[in-house]
């Protein structure tokens, strides 16, 4: 029996212990051989498939990405398509969306995402109002919709 130092707390143990009396670590821990062949079989699995992502990389690439808006489906989107905005475009859709459900348009919740039942409000304001009937908001149709509203509490 011969005195060693613990890797941990530097306390002296013998040789024969299994744990360090003085901070618990477990001294002396073998590897298995089957703990090494678990690791040697998930390291080549790791290398083969960094081989076979280097080898076919068309087999991992993503189409890139359409300049273009999604395809719409007889002039409209379909109800999974929400137009994604910046911070200033969402509040200036929630605000629409105010204004439309003020004058009594069914816009569903105001959340300042332009979704289908926005688009289909805003058209059905446009078409009211005889302008160009786009479903899409602009500062053109904010200033509209404002003076509908006023005009409406005006009566």
């Amino acid at each position: 029996m011969a005195l060693t130092k613990c890797r941990r707390c530097g306390g002296r143990v013998y040789d024969t212990t299994q744990t360090c009396p003085h901070c618990g670590t477990i001294l002396n821990q073998k590897s298995s051989a089957s703990q090494w062949l678990v690791i040697i079989a998930i390291s080549l699995l790791g290398f083969s498939g960094y081989l076979f992502y280097q080898t076919y990389p068309s087999h991992f690439s993503f189409p890139p990405p359409s300049s273009s808006a999604p395809s719409a489906i007889n002039g409209q989107l379909p109800d999974t398509v929400a137009k994604r905005h910046t911070a200033r475009e969402n509040g200036e859709v929630l605000e629409v969306q105010q204004l439309l459900s003020d004058l009594g348009y069914p816009v569903g919740r105001p959340d300042g995402i332009l979704g289908p039942k926005t688009r289909e409000a805003i058209r059905a304001f446009q078409q009211k109002e005889g302008l160009t009937d786009d479903g899409e908001v602009s500062e053109h149709l904010l200033s509209q919709l404002r003076n509908a509203k006023e005009a409406k509490q005006g009566i």
